[in-house]
């Protein structure tokens, strides 16, 4: 903000009202989430028990037909672009990913980006009901999951 041609208040743009929120309360629970303004997202790297770390991003969802604002936690595991595989391998990989999808432990899915290269590991959540522990559970779930899948393929990318 300037005054005059002078800047009175200086600051930057930190997300949406929404990301602003979820960074509140990831900050409550000692959680420093960084705003990246080139993919609207918060991010987090999350260190897991075995030393590994794993990036974890927070957007905005979409909003139900009932009207409910939701977040994505998301973090990439996989980037078909990175790895040479056949097509046999691929078909093979994506299917036994699906077949992962349904197991019990899972309260994520995989999923492709848009682009169809990129696999990630995501959790939607309703904003209004987000507490202090489903934000943890899902940074932490979101992490461990994707860090597994590129463990299992000898990768630590993200």
């Amino acid at each position: 903000l300037n005054w005059y041609g002078k800047p009175v208040i200086q600051g930057r743009y930190e997300g949406c009202p929404e990301l602003k929120l979820v960074k509140y309360k990831a900050e409550i629970l000692g959680k420093h989430l960084k705003y990246e303004s080139e993919i609207e997202s918060l991010s987090y790297v999350w260190l897991l028990d075995n030393g590994r770390t794993q990036k974890v991003y927070v957007s905005v969802g979409n909003v139900s037909q009932h009207g409910y604002k939701s977040i994505r936690f998301w973090s990439p595991c996989f980037d078909f672009e990175k790895v040479k595989m056949t097509k046999e391998e691929k078909n093979k990989l994506l299917y036994n990913t699906l077949v992962e999808n349904g197991k019990d432990f899972m309260s994520c899915r995989f999923a492709l980006n848009d682009k169809g290269n990129l696999m990630q590991v995501i959790v939607d959540q309703l904003l209004d009901t987000l507490d202090g522990d489903e934000l943890k559970h899902g940074l932490e779930h979101v992490a461990t999951i994707a860090d597994r899948f590129e463990e299992r393929y000898g990768l630590d990318r993200y």
